[in-house]
């Protein structure tokens, strides 16, 4: 697993340990999680540098034993102004940290590793170890949050507009042009984050959150989707994407990997929430179907009478008929008045 999907073991630390830390969950429940199967997970301080635990069950329980209330994920660029506090560890670029809420201080947990610590093969090799049957370590560092970004933290952590996620999602990605052929199946299986059988949901199997695993899925499928087609640029005739629309393939591409990272802050921090409100948004097309009968009954005349159970007016010759009897009669009059007064 490259480490730019490393998200998935953060969610679900954040997701399992909040139960940890504010419902007395016993982490027993969850410790053999198949998504850290792979990873030996450790956790050391920055400031100074000191190893401060070797499993993710001991740093829960340390930070519950604090009065950490509260774990959060956030996006790596609310910090990306912040210079590294030691040198001597490289902290990795990644989408996403971690905050953990102390009583009096905020503390942000980073990936990352010692630069000793880098052999001349360097993340290359690291990465390899994914591959076999040994453990890829991961080591979280921590360092305080400064206080300027307490505010935006909070402000993060505020209710989430699950409709509103939804619709800016429909709008976005799913009615975009490059979507048009993508179909999702979906499913009502948990989100996992791997591919194998019986794995674990990413997700505390005590919220039924069924609107979250699909997305996820739905993410994934469209990012792959169109991960073929910048692969094979083909459009239905069989013509090739001329290279100003593979260049916007690429962009949107982009554009789902941003949003999706988005997404998944969204999903750790609120995902006990997730329920839609709305009826289920229809397609581009569906939308453009009724748009275009709405316009045709605007502009055809209406041929059914108003009150069809009424009789219908006589023609419009009747007035000429009754023209025509007022010259006979006042012809039979002036006549008669001619005899009568012999004229």
């Amino acid at each position: 697993m490259a480490l730019d999907q490393i998200w998935k073991q953060q969610l679900a630390l954040v997701c399992y340990g909040n139960q940890f830390l504010t419902q007395h969950v016993d982490i027993e429940q969850w410790i053999e999680h198949t998504i850290f199967k792979n990873y030996d997970l450790q956790f050391r301080s920055l400031e100074p540098s000191q190893l401060l635990a070797q499993h993710f069950k001991i740093w829960l329980t340390h930070l519950k034993a604090q009065g950490v209330s509260q774990l959060s994920l956030h996006p790596s660029s609310l910090i990306a102004s912040e210079a590294n506090p030691n040198p001597q560890v490289e902290l990795l670029e990644l989408p996403h940290i971690i905050i953990s809420h102390h009583p009096k201080q905020k503390f942000v947990w980073m990936i990352g590793k010692e630069l000793a610590a880098w052999d001349s093969e360097g993340l290359a090799e690291n990465l390899m170890l994914a591959q076999t049957n040994a453990k890829q370590q991961l080591c979280f560092w921590r360092y305080a949050l400064p206080s300027k970004y307490s505010k935006h933290v909070n402000a993060a952590l505020k209710a989430a507009n699950w409709d509103e996620i939804e619709q800016y999602l429909q709008r976005e990605l799913f009615q975009h042009p490059f979507s048009k052929d993508f179909i999702f199946e979906a499913s009502n299986n948990s989100y996992t984050g791997l591919n194998q059988a019986n794995a674990n949901s990413l997700l505390p199997p005590a919220y039924p959150v069924p609107y979250i695993h699909q997305s996820l899925y739905r993410l994934d499928a469209l990012s792959l989707h169109i991960g073929d087609l910048i692969q094979h640029p083909y459009q239905e005739t069989g013509e090739i994407y001329p290279p100003e629309q593979q260049q916007q393939l690429r962009q949107f591409a982009d554009k789902i990997s941003l949003l999706q990272q988005k997404f998944i802050v969204k999903v750790a921090n609120h995902y006990q929430t997730a329920t839609l409100t709305m009826q289920p948004i229809p397609s581009a097309t569906a939308t453009n179907n009724a748009n275009s009968s709405a316009n045709v009954d605007q502009i055809q005349p209406q041929h059914n009478p108003p009150y069809p159970n009424m009789p219908q007016p006589a023609a419009k010759h009747e007035p000429r008929q009754s023209n025509a009897w007022k010259l006979v009669l006042l012809v039979i009059v002036l006549c008669a008045l001619a005899y009568y007064f012999g004229w």
